[in-house]
């Protein structure tokens, strides 16, 4: 069974449409809504993702749950996930010793119908051993790895969802959207779910 935790970021691009668990670490994204409190059974209740117009804006507080398709360049999701969350993933299969304090993120956002529009797998660590890179267990793909601080006891992060350019712009996509974010790889632990609306 293979598992990854901790913070360091790693990003892997584009794909507008594939059914979920199907994406690969080379998927995009594009996302929405703001906060997050766990709104599925299984959900984490120590991790959080709330969304923003920009990098500045994220760290003004300025979140929101939903966005303009045409007034977007991009937005950029802020996640949190408690760090004894991450610790409790241990040694995944096939992962050495120095590559254990490694975890992988698998961010989601479905379309109003349920079908996958985009994805993007996360690489973090909080270790200030972790590795550069590390391969994915699935895809045999190698993922930059982002080290990731504590701030207050939570793992922060951020992640940068395109919009402008993408089928949302392409084909003016609109509607409530649901955007989720796992954390492991063979099994994974859903820590978010929420939904995003992107308007005309």
């Amino acid at each position: 069974m293979i598992r990854f935790l901790l913070p360091t970021v790693a990003l892997l691009a584009a794909c507008d449409a594939r059914p979920a668990r199907e994406a690969s670490p080379d998927q995009g994204v594009a996302a929405n809504p703001a906060e997050h409190v766990r709104t599925e059974p299984g959900a984490s209740a120590q991790a959080s993702m709330r969304f923003a117009a920009s990098r500045a804006a994220a760290d003004a507080g300025e979140f929101a749950t939903s966005f303009q398709v045409l007034a977007q360049r991009d937005i950029v999701a802020r996640i949190e996930i408690a760090l004894p969350d991450l610790a409790s993933e241990g040694q995944s299969e096939g992962q050495s010793e120095g590559q254990s304090d490694v975890h992988f993120l698998h961010f989601e956002l479905l379309n109003p119908d349920g079908v996958m529009h985009s994805s993007k797998w996360l690489a973090i660590s909080s270790a200030s051993d972790a590795p550069a890179s590390i391969r994915h267990p699935l895809f045999d793909r190698e993922l930059p790895v982002q080290r990731v601080e504590s701030v207050q006891g939570l793992a922060r992060l951020y992640m940068k969802i395109p919009v402008a350019g993408t089928n949302f712009t392409r084909y003016r996509l609109e509607g409530q959207f649901s955007a989720a974010l796992y954390l492991g790889t063979s099994d994974p632990q859903l820590l978010f779910s929420e939904p995003l609306v992107m308007q005309l």
